[in-house]
C-alpha cells in the first residue's frame, strides 16, 4: 500500500475461511496474515507477478526504473529488491 514517500509491498496468506467455503465477512486486520514484506523508496503504481517465480516487478511515476523484487528468498520474511533497471526514453 501507499504510505507517503514509501510504498509497502506485502505477501499475505489467504484466510482459512476462503478454503473452508465459509460465507463470513473478511476483516483485513483479523483474517489476512503477513508472510513477507518490504518497502519501496518510491511510490509503486504497478506491481506484476513474474509467472513461475517468487518475484514481482514494480514501477512508479517518479522514475522510469523497473524494480524486480524477490519475495521471501530466505527465512527473514522480507521482500528485497534484487534488480533495478533504469529505462532510457527514446525520441
Amino acid at each position: 500500500g501507499y504510505t507517503g514517500a514509501k510504498s509497502e509491498i506485502l505477501e499475505l496468506l489467504l484466510p482459512l475461511k476462503l478454503y473452508a467455503g465459509e460465507n463470513q465477512g473478511l476483516c483485513a486486520e483479523r483474517d489476512f496474515k503477513v508472510q513477507h514484506g518490504g518497502f519501496s523508496e518510491e511510490p509503486v503504481e504497478s506491481l506484476i507477478h513474474i509467472p513461475g517465480t517468487r518475484c514481482v516487478v514494480t514501477t512508479g511515476s517518479s522514475s522510469s526504473a523497473l524494480q524486480i523484487w524477490d519475495i521471501g528468498g530466505d527465512d527473514s520474511g522480507r521482500i528485497n529488491v534484487c534488480i533495478i533497471h533504469h529505462n532510457e526514453k527514446f525520441n
